[in-house]
Order: structure tokens, then C-alpha cells, then sequence
């Protein structure tokens, strides 16, 4: 399964939700309600966006009553998101230490093999040098 990035918003209130859970795991209602109290429409509007965003990545599950959530659970790839996200940054890291030792190598062969070319040139030919 390929890893899908969150934008900073969602990844910022993904943590937000999971730092503001009961100890049972449910949501704690009332931050909720304190949270979502006078927002101006377009900081509600945005951060119901980004519940749109976490719950379409099946990141949370949320219902919503008095028009805030009133049953919030963070899904099994809201758990594990963030250890995903630091084993991917991981992976990528070697990846990109690999691929500059590839380049590094061709770059070696390269000159080894033009200094060859050269010397061959020269010695035989009297061309370069």
C-alpha cells in the first residue's frame, strides 16, 4: 500500500484529535464544543474541510450533533499515520543515499574510463594530452 501524505492542516489536527482524547480513546465532547465555539465561517468552514480531509483518508470516523462532533474515533490509519509517515521518511532517505552513491560511481567510472580513452589516444596516436 502506497503512502498518502496529509497536508500540514490535516496532519496538525489529526494530532490535535488524538492529544484530546478521554483515556478510553472516545472524543472528549466538550473540547469539541469549546473548540468549534465562536469561529469565525471561515475558520469553521476550514476546519470542517479538514475533518472531510482525515475522515476521506479513513483516518477518523465522526459524528456530528449541535453541529460539532459529538462521536469522534480515530480509525486505525489515524493510529499508525504518523509511524507510516516516519518509516516512509526513512525509506526515502536511503533511496536518495543510494541513488547519489550510484551517481558518484558512474561519475568515477566515467573519469576512469575517459582517462583510459585519453592515455590510449595519446600513446598510440599522439592525439590529446
Amino acid at each position: 500500500m502506497e503512502f498518502v501524505s496529509l497536508t500540514p492542516n490535516a496532519e496538525k489536527l489529526l494530532k490535535e484529535i488524538m492529544d484530546n482524547r478521554l483515556d478510553n480513546g472516545n472524543c472528549d465532547t466538550n473540547y469539541w464544543s469549546e473548540r468549534f465555539e465562536g469561529l469565525s465561517f471561515a475558520e469553521d468552514s476550514s476546519l470542517r474541510s479538514t475533518f472531510k480531509e482525515l475522515s476521506d483518508a479513513e483516518m477518523i470516523a465522526t459524528r456530528w450533533a449541535d453541529n460539532v462532533p459529538y462521536v469522534l474515533t480515530v480509525l486505525n490509519n489515524g493510529l499508525s499515520y504518523f509511524d507510516i509517515k516516519k518509516e516512509n521518511e526513512k525509506k526515502e532517505k536511503k533511496e536518495k543515499r543510494a541513488d547519489r552513491r550510484h551517481d558518484v560511481m558512474m561519475l568515477i567510472i566515467g573519469a576512469i574510463l575517459g582517462g583510459i580513452v585519453e592515455f590510449l589516444l595519446f600513446k598510440f596516436f599522439g592525439i590529446g594530452g
